[in-house]
């Protein structure tokens, strides 16, 4: 039988237990009336109104025992971590390395921005802006801060493939590209710190 069922049919006898109880203890504190002049209405009162109270009470928790949790949680955890980026420009050819984390924040997945760094020296800061998750990868929208550039806003989109060793996420692997006074693209790689 399926689970479904199961917890509905147990919202309905579970009350019915201590209501069945009830009414023998106070037969006469029991009373059901129904009238029909123009609307009908049911008054109950004693152990049946408070079988009806209960039985909306089970109800209520058992849809909520049942509703579908979060498909992508066993994967949100997954990513939970601090991660290694390396992005190399398509136009340059220039490798820029940065460090972010992955996080919840009540089943939200979140992503850290950080520095970029070329050869010891800082180029630039991202903050993701919203994180889009997949089963199969994730994308990002990001704001971009070039050193040097305090007036001009880049905006970019990072779209990422999962690789998986042994069934879990090790790296993501994807495309970057930024928009601002100019347009650049190139590859990106984050892989997970194993501390």
């Amino acid at each position: 039988m399926p689970r479904n069922l199961w917890a509905f049919l147990l919202a309905f006898l579970v009350p019915l237990i201590p209501a069945v109880v009830l009414f023998w203890l106070f037969r006469d504190l029991n009373f059901a009336e129904m009238s029909q002049a123009g609307e009908v209405s049911l008054k109950l009162g004693g152990p049946a109104a408070l079988y009806v109270v209960v039985v909306l009470i089970a109800l209520r928790l058992a849809g909520t025992l049942l509703a579908p949790g979060d498909p992508l949680h066993g994967l949100k955890a997954e990513l939970v971590g601090r991660w290694d980026m390396t992005s190399k420009s398509g136009y340059s050819g220039s490798i820029a390395t940065s460090t972010c984390a992955f996080t919840l924040d009540e089943s939200e997945l979140r992503l850290s921005g950080g520095q970029f760094v070329t050869e010891g020296n800082e180029v630039g800061t991202w903050k993701p802006e919203k994180v889009f998750l997949g089963q199969d990868g994730l994308a990002y929208l990001y704001e971009l801060t070039v050193v040097g550039e305090n007036t001009a806003e880049w905006r970019g989109l990072v779209d990422l493939n999962f690789d998986r060793e042994n069934g879990k996420v090790a790296a993501l692997r994807g495309t970057w590209s930024v928009v601002g006074p100019k347009f650049h693209n190139g590859v990106v790689t984050f892989l997970k710190r194993k501390d």
